[in-house]
């Protein structure tokens, strides 16, 4: 069983009301935390594949309002599915224009709370970029 975890990003606290037919899913983000390295995205964590599913489907999920963050464990051998071994398999790509490095980091920083003493160098934001299915244009 795979267990995720989705950020709302640049939320503290988000209450996702996604449609599900004539119906809406309620899925509660909570946790999120503004410091001096930036902000830390709400979460929520489930390992119910029909809230993942109404999640990674939502528009939400589709315009980057929220993320994948992580996913452990593995797939029910009755799907037949590979195991997920990491987020990064399950991120979407992403192409982000920006004008210099500086306006890469300030972006990661910002859309994913990465701390700043973790963006220190022009190859630990592309590596960190990388890491969440982001390519920047521009740099």
């Amino acid at each position: 069983m795979v267990t995720k975890t989705y950020g709302a990003v640049g939320l503290l606290d988000y209450q996702a009301e996604i449609p599900v037919g004539r119906a809406k899913m309620v899925v509660n983000f909570s946790g999120g935390a503004i410091t001096g390295y930036g902000i830390a995205p709400a979460e929520h964590t489930t390992s119910d594949p029909l809230v993942q599913s109404v999640i990674e489907n939502s528009a939400a999920f589709k315009r980057g309002r929220i993320i994948l963050m992580r996913a452990t464990g593995q797939q029910d051998a009755a799907t037949g599915a590979q195991p997920a071994a990491t987020a990064q398999d399950d991120v979407q790509k992403k192409t982000v224009e920006v004008s210099c490095i500086d306006d890469a980091k300030a972006w990661l920083m910002q859309t994913f709370g990465i701390p700043a003493r973790e963006l220190r160098s022009t190859k630990q934001i592309t590596d960190a970029a990388a890491a969440r299915g982001i390519t920047f244009t521009g740099i």
